[in-house]
């Protein structure tokens, strides 16, 4: 046929001419009606159309490229047939060719079908965009190639392509979803959970066998006589294929392509279901139902619907809470916010080895407590390794058991090294484990991902291992070939044009043989070949990566490395034995002891036996020989080594590092006589290569080992087979010389540790995987090999199924609260739940009664309710830093609101609970700045007095009342001590917090467009605001000059590119920190690097904190002399960031100035009068100081004085008391008649005595009056002086006076007109309380007329959020009398019992004895505020209408 036509110009007549004949061509031979294939480029022969459509193409758009052969017309294939014709020619003696014949023309057909498979790629070139293969979205469309080649059905009723019609799935009607359950038919007939109670799964008996897949010949059979059209309809329509009543259902829908090859009906696995996607699947349907991830969790208000629709699992069913509210029980799996955030901590401390897995810790987020962006692979290392971690310590025994059991049966699918009896063995445990998981979580849980978990041990067991059948290359793959796409428009010719530019490339590397290229570029993990040498112990591989040092070793680091070299050496047991021989016959007789000294004296005793056996003349082998010498003691060590596929670090050089790869794991025997072997973990704290006198060397690892000598002590195993190491306790350490801290490289196996939240001592152990880039070929046929297991032969998971009790699995927690939903997000909901069936659904709701086993802790319940106490009863401590924890359960979109929202208030029980105690001292520096371990706790406390405190009335901190501030320094140092240095950072740091928190209010509660009654609301939200401050505030938000400085702060916040990364810790204490870590007081510009980079990489965060950084370093070379300048003098900074601002140094911190600290044109300039003012107070100042040292002298000048005078009045005493003696000696010398002698002596002696007593007298008079005159004059002359120095600043201060009564005028004016703007608005309040009142009172008439007693009523929260509902109970009493808790219920009380609990935590207002908490009052009776209940109107008591007369 001539087709030269075609190459024509398309508007040409014989073009034309042409294309009719093809048409006529085209339809004898293969139309569809009045219908065939168009071929132009556009339809590329996948759409149906008539002639004139047709023809019109052809003539606008042309003939498809390459389309000379009308194989899609009816043409035969000439060229086909001319080459079987020379074929058979050639080889027309060999049977198969009439074979041969039929495969060429089945494989042509193939190819043309499956061309028409893949529909109108116009479609994908329309899009312009070209994405990644992804798994995120519906797990249903991975099953698409699935589909697509094997033609089977992979949703709806029989979506299994392995159980076809046996296919056991439900609809679910809330969900709209299928899922698929029913697993205890793939149990053996006599399994337990066949006929266990009906309370753990549906309540029937399972009896059903297991179905058998289709056979290749049942699956030929039943779609031989299916009609396969291709390609689209040609009127343009999508055709919905819907099953008719009556139909027989349909599991196939095309008869697929591949059983036109002869063999493929007796394959016995014709097509794979991949088992990475179905791995990614289950592990997202796991981890996003523990959290509750908002829109992705399985455990939602549909799901508990669909329960009550089955009517299985009574206890989990939603309770109404009221009309449009009810409570969604927490289940088995359930976790409370606490145990949310302990799961992911367990993920976010999680290292991986190198090259093992990426770094998830990214896309764990603690604080919002959920898991994002996690790929195939992210979710395989999670899935095996680190799921056990978390689950254990947040979920029940059972429920973690199963889910632990799921992660093992992943582990033992992906094995390297599969055994047909541990497939078989697995194929009977995952029916049994998805069985336990049908008693654990609800059934939107199994979706066809989570059900073909039971056909992969099949699967596995006839195709191999899972790494040569899984997604994981072809994704990569993909990911490749994305990479190429430059032009995103045309991906498919950008995709192609890369890859055939790659094969390029690939090509030409390999005829470079003296550069590296991708052909030879050594592996990841590489290890160098060993050279062939007389001494092949010393070719032990591996190679070093970084940190290579030569060192010296000591002696006993010496010997040890020696040691535990000869010891390991494979030919040393020949000398071993003699050594041992020779100890026996030195009259040894303890193994123990014979043990010890072998260890300690062996490499000596060998020294001197090989060199005995040279001299002697016997041959010995060089390698004992240099052996025997022992190493140099000068040695070589490394940071990073690479052996045995494995990469490993030194402890010190994993720091700082995203990776974990300095874990290694040893089995040694116990000892030289014993076969019993010991696992050890350690960590690897020096890489050391010896030295064999320049002949050999040996590369060992010394490490830190955990202490194993007790069994279960320090290194223990739990009851899930995960092994734990106590960091705190080592052995062989190397400090004695008996120690062995050494191994060879070539023995360690890596393993990597992750900690625990709840017991930071201890590490759980992660073996890594096998080796890269090394294949064992050892072992691979011998059913009883170990190689599966590692290197070292142990394996840290063993493979025994955890065996579980479905009793001991809880049908809901008890310890956490469930989730309050409301009816009114859900409109559907809500209209059933108000309809018919919704009463029929309430009134079956009868009291349900939960009981409580895991109280609240004695310490816990204390706490909070001294908070909630500390919260409702006393304004004044309303600011202490003790926040109330919040145990209620919120979604993402709440926690995001939270974080956006920011912290609660901040309050101080700590410093307020040491009231009676001394006030606490306060460190500061030479800045008066606080630097101590104290300085953020006193920060925070001026925050919380400046809140309380300080009126927010003011428009400046400069027109605060100086009482107020006086008294908040008061109140402060009641707590503690403040220094007068320490005044300026006070008031500095009250300053700032009285202007954030006046921001903080506007921010939360002001908006334009609400009413001033709306945002008076603060005053309710915020019991520290007063009214009076809440009028001013909200006025002054409305005025003009509020905007003003509304948009310059906005203009200034943008203007700030330079932001720190010190977070709340001020530039002071970083410096203290740095003068602790330096040794000196650092310079501002270390503060500010210090202080301007990312606290966990060290990265910069901006280019602009970058630029200056670079500036800074730029200038420390130009100008080294500025290290040694001031701030003074012009220091780096300010030669880099250039002058200071007014009020603010940068890098030193709050309080100084540069005024302060004397910075050279940072002073303000001043008036003239304030100037001689602040001049004349100085003068005056001085003249007080002068006069006060002048009045010191005089007064020790005084003091010296009287102390002479009283010291000659002691002596002038000391002199009469002895003439009165001498007196007194002389009366009785005398002869005289002794009464008229005493007579006269005593008349006589008295005279005496008075005239020295009279002239002594005088004489202190006079000196008294001398020193009074003196007193006198000193007064009078500091008196004086006071009133001069008084009088100076009276004048001083007079301008400044006049300047402040000019201001309180104007603060009179206008708070004149705020007092009347209050009046108003006070007198508008009273009239609202007086109508609030009015309707109060009525509403107690009718509370007190619906609160009857055996209603049913809800209790709403009294301390926290009011419209929270925390339990429900039933009124037992109203009587006011009637003693409650030990007080009488009075007017506002009534007593209730409580029958169900939706908040555990709930403080209740009267306790009774220990019950403080709803979560223990489950049961009894309470009293609950009238104005804290609702009646539940599904249920009140409804009283009996009158009757008529």
């Amino acid at each position: 046929m001539d087709k030269s036509w075609m190459v024509e110009d398309r508007h040409t007549e014989k073009y034309i001419n042409g294309v009719k004949g093809f048409i006529q061509f085209a339809f004898s031979h293969s139309a569809k009606g009045n219908t065939i294939l168009c071929p132009c480029k556009k339809c590329l022969n996948c759409s149906w159309l008539e002639a004139s459509h047709v023809l019109e193409h052809l003539v606008c758009e042309g003939f498809v490229n390459g389309y000379r052969r009308w194989e899609y017309h009816g043409e035969a294939s000439s060229s086909l047939e001319s080459g079987r014709d020379a074929h058979v020619q050639q080889f027309d003696e060999v049977e198969e060719n009439d074979d041969l014949e039929e495969d060429c023309d089945e494989l042509a057909g193939m190819m043309r079908d499956m061309r028409h498979d893949f529909g109108d790629l116009s479609d994908v070139e329309d899009e312009g965009d070209c994405r990644e293969p992804t798994n995120e979205s519906d797990p249903f469309k991975q099953l698409v190639g699935l589909a697509t080649l094997a033609g089977v059905v992979t949703s709806g009723e029989y979506g299994c392509p392995k159980c076809h019609l046996l296919t056991c799935s439900r609809w679910l009607t809330n969900g709209k979803k299928t899922c698929y359950m029913d697993h205890r038919r793939i149990l053996v007939r006599n399994h337990r959970f066949r006929t266990i109670d009906k309370a753990f799964f549906d309540g029937n008996v399972e009896s059903r066998t297991a179905p058998e897949p289709l056979t290749g010949e049942e699956v030929d059979a039943l779609t031989r006589n299916m009609e396969t059209v291709f390609g689209k309809d040609p009127t343009g329509k999508q055709t919905i294929r819907k099953r008719k009543r009556g139909d027989p259902p349909q599991i196939f829908k095309r008869r697929s392509i591949w059983f036109r090859l002869p063999y493929w009906k007796d394959l016995l696995q014709p097509h794979n279901i991949d088992a990475m996607h179905i791995e990614k699947n289950v592990c997202d349907n796991i981890v996003n139902t523990l959290l509750g991830i908002n829109g992705k969790t399985k455990d939602n208000t549909n799901s508990r619907r669909d329960l009550e629709l089955f009517n299985i699992r009574t206890d989990l069913h939603p309770v109404p809470v009221g009309k449009d509210t009810f409570d969604l029980p927490p289940a088995s799996y359930s976790m409370s916010p606490e145990l949310k955030r302990l799961f992911c901590q367990v993920l976010k401390g999680a290292m991986f080895p190198h090259g093992y897995a990426s770094d998830i810790r990214k896309n764990v987020h603690v604080k919002e407590k959920k898991i994002a962006g996690l790929k195939s692979h992210d979710c395989h290392v999670l899935l095996q390794q680190l799921f056990p971690l978390a689950v254990r310590k947040t979920l029940p025994e059972g429920v973690s058991a199963a889910l632990i059991r799921v992660s093992r049966f992943f582990k033992k699918i992906y094995a390297p090294v599969i055994r047909i009896s541990d497939m078989e063995k697995l194929e009977e445990e995952i029916a049994e484990t998805l069985s336990i998981l049908e008693t654990i979580f609800l059934p939107s849980f199994f979706d066809m991902m989570v059900h073909l978990m039971v056909h992969l041990p099949l699967q596995v067991r006839l195709g191999g291992p899972v790494k040569y059948s899984n997604m994981f290359p072809i994704e990569r793959f993909l990911c490749t070939l994305k990479g190429y796409v430059r032009t995103k428009s045309h991906p498919e010719g950008s995709i192609a044009e890369g890859y055939i530019f790659y094969e390029c490339l690939n090509f030409c590397a390999r005829y470079f043989e003296r550069c590296e290229t991708r052909i030879s570029r050594l592996v990841r993990n590489d290890d160098p070949e060993p050279m062939s040498s007389s001494m092949p112990f010393f070719n032990g591989g591996g190679r070093y990566l970084a940190g290579k040092y030569t060192i010296t070793l000591d002696r006993n680091a010496w010997l040890q490395a020696h040691r535990y070299v000869l010891f390991n050496y494979d030919n040393i047991t020949p000398y071993l034995s003699k050594h041992l021989e020779y100890l026996s016959s030195t009259g040894q007789r303890n193994a123990l002891q014979i043990d010890k000294i072998h260890h300690d004296e062996f490499h000596e005793w060998l020294r001197l036996h090989v060199a005995h056996l040279v001299d002697s003349g016997e041959k010995i082998s060089e390698e004992i020989q240099t052996l025997a010498k022992g190493p140099l003691f000068v040695a070589r060590t490394y940071s990073s080594y690479t052996i045995n596929g494995y990469k490993f670090h030194t402890k010190s050089y994993d720091e700082g590092r995203p990776t974990q790869s300095s874990g290694v794991a040893l089995v040694s025997k116990l000892s030289s006589s014993s076969n019993e072997s010991r696992t050890y973990y350690g960590v690897i704290t020096q890489i050391l290569e010896l030295d064999y006198d320049n002949k050999g060397n040996v590369v060992l690892f010394k490490c830190e080992w955990f202490d194993n000598r007790v069994q279960d002590k320090w290194v223990k195993v739990d009851k899930f087979g995960i092994t734990h190491v106590n960091r705190k306790h080592l052995i062989h350490t190397g400090h004695k010389s008996s120690d062995a801290p050494f191994i060879l490289a070539s023995q360690a196996t890596q393993v990597y540790y992750v900690e625990d939240p709840l017991a930071p001592d201890w590490l759980a152990v992660r073996q890594a995987t096998n080796q890269r880039d090394l294949y064992d070929m050892f072992g691979m046929g011998d059913e009883n090999s170990e190689q599966a297991d590692g290197p070292t032969g142990h394996n840290l998971d063993p493979i025994e199924t955890i065996s579980i009790d479905l009793k001991d699995i809880p049908k809901t927690r008890t310890d956490i609260d469930g989730v309050l939903v409301s009816a009114k997000e859900n409109p559907k909901f809500e209209k059933e739940w108000q309809g018919k069936k919704g009463q029929a659904r309430r009134l079956a709701h009868t009291v349900m009664y939960r009981a409580l086993e895991v109280a609240i802790p004695e310490s816990t319940r204390v706490l909070r309710s001294q908070s909630v106490m500390h919260e409702s009863d006393n304004e004044e401590d309303a600011d202490n830093e003790q926040e109330l924890e919040e145990n209620e359960e919120l979604g993402l979109d709440d926690q995001q609101k939270k974080k956006k929202d920011g912290r609660k208030r901040t309050r101080m029980h700590t410093v307020y609970d040491r009231g009676n105690q001394p006030p606490v001292p306060v460190s500061f520096n030479e800045k008066g700045q606080p630097n101590g371990d104290n300085a953020s706790e006193f920060s925070n406390f001026i925050a919380t007095l400046v809140k309380t405190h300080i009126p927010l009335g003011h428009e400046d901190w400069r027109l605060v009342p100086v009482e107020k501030k006086n008294a908040l320094l008061t109140t402060l140092r009641k707590y503690y001590v403040v220094d007068d240095k320490l005044k300026d950072y006070v008031m500095g740091t009250s300053h700032k917090k009285w202007r954030d928190f006046k921001a903080d209010l506007k921010k939360k509660f002001f908006k334009p467009e609400k009413t001033d009654e709306e945002i008076l609301t603060l005053r309710v939200e915020d019991n520290r605001v007063s009214y009076d401050d809440c009028v001013w505030l909200i006025k002054f938000w409305r005025s003009e000059e509020a905007e003003k400085r509304s948009e310059q702060g906005k203009k200034n916040r943008s203007s700030q590119k330079v932001l720190h990364t010190s977070g709340s810790k001020s530039h002071a204490r970083v410096a203290a920190k740095m003068h602790k870590e330096k040794g000196y007081a650092p310079r501002r510009d270390e503060v500010f690097v210090r202080t301007h980079i990312s606290k966990r990489d060290e990265t910069i965060m901006t280019a602009e904190t970058s630029k200056v950084i670079k500036d800074i370093d730029t200038a420390i070379e130009e100008h080294p002399e500025l290290l040694e300048k001031s701030i003074q003098q012009g220091d780096i900074l300010s030669h880099v960031l250039g002058k200071e601002r007014n009020g603010y140094v940068r890098c030193v911190g709050l309080g100084p100035t540069a005024g302060s600290l004397g910075i050279p044109g940072a002073q303000k300039l001043k008036s003239t009068k304030l100037q001689m003012a602040e001049l004349e107070a100085e003068k005056a100042w001085r003249t007080n100081e002068a006069l006060m040292d002048h009045m010191d002298y005089f007064k020790e000048d005084t003091k010296a004085q009287m102390d002479a005078l009283m010291a000659e009045m002691a002596e002038m005493r000391s002199m009469l008391s002895q003439s009165i003696a001498g007196n007194k000696n002389f009366m009785h010398t005398s002869e005289i008649q002794p009464e008229a002698s005493v007579g006269e002596y005593s008349t006589a002696d008295q005279s005496i005595h008075d005239v020295d007593s009279i002239e002594a007298a005088q004489l202190i008079r006079k000196k008294k009056e001398a020193a009074q005159r003196l007193n006198n004059e000193a007064e009078l002359q500091k008196r004086k002086e006071a009133e001069l120095l008084h009088k100076k600043k009276e004048e001083a201060l007079m301008q400044k006076n006049n300047e402040q009564d000019m201001q309180k005028k104007r603060e009179i004016e206008s708070k004149k007109k705020q007092e009347d703007l209050m009046q108003k608005k006070k007198e508008q309040d009273m009239q609202k309380k007086r109508e609030a009142d009015l309707k109060k009172k009525k509403e107690a008439t009718v509370t007190q007329k619906n609160h009857q007693k055996g209603n049913e009523v809800i209790l709403f929260n009294v301390y926290r959020d009011h419209t929270t509902p925390v339990a429900k109970a039933t009124i037992l009493a109203t009587d006011r009398k009637k003693i409650v808790g030990g007080r009488e219920l009075g007017t506002e009380c009534c007593e209730v019992v409580v029958n169900y609990i939706i908040k555990r935590d709930a403080i209740l207002p009267r306790p009774i004895g220990d019950v403080t908490t709803m979560g223990q009052a489950q049961g009894r009776t309470i009293a609950w505020l009238y104005k804290h209940l609702e009646v539940d109107k599904s249920k009140m008591k409804q009283a009996s209408p009158p009757q008529e007369e």
